[in-house]
Parts: structure tokens; sequence; C-alpha cells
């Protein structure tokens, strides 16, 4: 294959071709199904070998016929030629550069944002598909968090505080980010993570850019008002005790919650607590959020309490670990 454009996606567990007539009737049979990084099944028709060439020498590998649009590149060709790529900084043409390098010969290629993309497939074994059956009947598990559904637990955030109201002028916001700012407020506002807020804290909105500059995270910084919340004492597991509890097991799986912190409420009168003042206007969190004091106390005890009946599962703040002596 030559002059042909590539997607490259780390996350992608195999290279996939899409389907024609003539790779469908090549193909070997093979018992991997495929689904998209939103779930959807895609139909696969098996392994094709082709010669390919991404600048370090022609080479023979197995692609997936997928009845998909984009040529991928997944890992396995990356992890099996000993490559390493990371995205180089913006040059600030605003086009996205990624370098590949050859660990064992050190040569390197660049490649732009014509072949970087993110249409993650994820391939499944046969064997595993019971795993993505489960999920499948209940989407809710992996969907986005809607807070306007009631908690299915007991706890809300609490925020006790000593001494005056804390208060802060609004920073300045660059340029640059004002736009996308606004944009991500806006979108926490309709999500139902903040509100509109009034009354007398006041505490400032901090950008923190990500992803090499390209995007930014939007946090409160809450330090004056953490300094007058009563604290937590609630005591958050040390690691090594874990141990105990797997010293037989021989399977183990790991669990992140998305948008942990967010399921959890934050108590209404404590809301006004955590006004944000931006160029835009002053906002409240509904829910608990990273940087306000307690919170990973709150998060913990309610991993205990989902976790207090079962013997093969321990929680760490918003992380699980799930763990077997047998299939």
């Amino acid at each position: 294959m030559s002059n042909r454009i590539f997607s490259l996606d780390s996350g992608a567990c195999v290279s996939v071709l899409p389907a024609t007539p003539t790779l469908i009737q090549r193909a070997k049979r093979d018992d991997c199904e495929f689904r998209s990084a939103g779930g959807h099944q895609l139909r696969s028709y098996g392994i094709v070998e082709e010669e390919i060439d991404i600048g370090f020498g022609p080479q023979v590998w197995s692609f997936y016929v997928c009845q998909t649009q984009c040529l991928l590149l997944g890992k396995d060709i990356f992890r099996n030629n000993f490559f390493a790529w990371k995205f180089v900084p913006d040059d600030g043409s605003r086009t996205v550069k990624c370098r590949i390098t050859n660990d064992t010969t050190g040569a390197s290629i660049m490649v732009t944002d014509d072949y970087v993309a993110g249409n993650t497939v994820a391939a499944v074994r046969v064997s595993e598909k019971r795993f993505y059956d489960v999920l499948a009947e209940f989407p809710s598990i992996t969907g986005d968090l809607d807070l306007k559904m009631p908690c299915k637990h007991p706890f809300e955030h609490h925020l006790p505080t000593t001494g005056r109201p804390c208060f802060a002028w609004a920073r300045k916001v660059a340029p640059k980010h004002a736009a996308i700012a606004r944009q991500k407020i806006n979108d926490l506002l309709t999500s139902g993570v903040r509100e509109s807020a009034s009354g007398p804290y006041a505490s400032p909105m901090h950008i923190v850019p990500k992803d090499g500059g390209k995007d930014i995270r939007i946090v409160g910084d809450f330090r004056s008002l953490n300094q007058s919340i009563v604290k937590d004492t609630y005591q958050i597991p040390r690691i090594l005790e874990f141990q105990n509890k797997m010293k037989d097991s021989k399977i183990y799986y790991t669990l992140d919650l998305k948008s942990a912190f967010h399921q959890i409420p934050l108590a209404k009168e404590d809301r006004q607590k955590t006004t944000l003042c931006t160029p835009w206007g002053s906002f409240h969190y509904t829910c608990c959020c990273f940087g306000l004091s307690n919170s990973p106390q709150s998060m913990q005890r309610l991993t205990d309490w989902l976790t207090s009946d079962l013997d093969n599962a321990q929680g760490y703040v918003n992380d699980f670990l799930v763990f077997s002596a047998t299939p």
C-alpha cells in the first residue's frame, strides 16, 4: 500500500482496513468482534496481510478488514515494532504534530493532523463478548452523568466553616482562553454542575492549561475557603492494607468512576460557599468538586459504602480494585 492516509490511534487495539469486495474475498476469518468508541458493533470480515511502509522501511502486517471508513494504525503495530510516539508542542501553526520514533534504530518521522485522529476501534474476542453484553444491558453505567436524576446513595458533601466568608475579585482571563473558558462555563451550567450564584462568598476562577496548551480546565482557587473549613477526619485506607485481602487472588480488574466527585451532591445550605467569580458572572457548584477540602473524605465514605458487602472489591477514593482467586 502506498500514498494512503492512515489515522494513528494508541487507543485502538488493532490495525484496520475498510472493507472492500477484494479485501473481503481475501480475508481469513477470525473470531474477533469489533466495537466503535461509542459502543456500536462493527462488522468484521477477517484478516489480510499487506505490505506497508510508514517511513522505517517496508514490512508485512496483518490488518483486520472491518466495516469502517478509516484506515487505522493501532497500538499493535507500534508495540511490536518498538515505536514510541509523542505530540510535539504547538509552534503557532495550529497544526497537531506527532513524532514517531523507532526505539531500536533511533530513526524518527513527523506526522501532522492529516494523519493523527481518534477513531478508536476496540477488538473483542468471542470469549470476552459476555462482558460487553453486560455493559450493553446496562448503558447507564457507562453513560454520561445526569445530575437531574435522583441519587441512589444517601451522602452529601458538607462544608462546615468558621470565621467570616472569604472574598476575592475575579481574575483576568487571557484573550486566547476567553472564548473556550466561557463555553466551558456554559456547558457546566447546562449540565447542572454549576448554577448562577449570589451571596457573601467569592473565590477566584483559575484556568489550568492541558493537552500542551490546546485546551484548558476551569477550577476554583479555594485556598482561602479551605482554611475556614472544619476538617473531616474520615480515614482514607493505606494501599498496603489491600494486600491482606488479595493474598490468594490471581485475577484483578480496576475501575475508575467517571465524573466521580460530581456524583456526590453538595448540601444546599453550603453551595453558596463554592461561588466562583468570573468576568461573566458568579456561579456556585451543586456537587462535590476537586480543590475543596474534605472532598476525598466524602468520596472515600461513598466507596466504602458501595463495597461494604463485597469481599472481593476494594475502593480507594474514586478507584476500585476487583480481585478473585478464580475466573
